[in-house]
């Protein structure tokens, strides 16, 4: 039985606009779905028999929104912030994030 594990990757932008989305991601938190196909050979023919699909979600990094609010994106606002002010904020972000993705 062979298996094939698909994965998609983003190379058509600049690589620093693919880190900075990539700290902002981990930063907000996230989910990763990964498919699994397995093939058997039937009269010489490779048949998908199973697919199974695995999603795994990410929390919240405070390191990564530390990071990335240090990185210019908030023009000085974060940078002096406690911890628990920024765990505020970022509470805050995400409320706003999802009531966005529901629209």
């Amino acid at each position: 039985m062979a298996k094939k594990i698909v994965k998609e990757r983003v190379t058509s932008r600049p690589l620093s606009i693919n880190i900075q989305d990539a700290i902002l991601k981990k930063a907000l938190g996230y989910e990763v779905s990964e498919v699994i196909e397995e093939y058997a050979m039937v009269d010489n023919e490779l048949i998908l028999v199973k697919k199974k699909v695995n999603t795994k979600s990410y929390p919240p990094d405070l390191d990564a929104i530390e990071m990335a609010l240090q990185e210019g994106r908030d023009n000085g606002k974060y940078c002096d912030m406690t911890d628990e002010a920024l765990i505020d904020e970022h509470d805050r972000l995400m409320a706003l994030f999802k009531k966005m993705k529901k629209e």
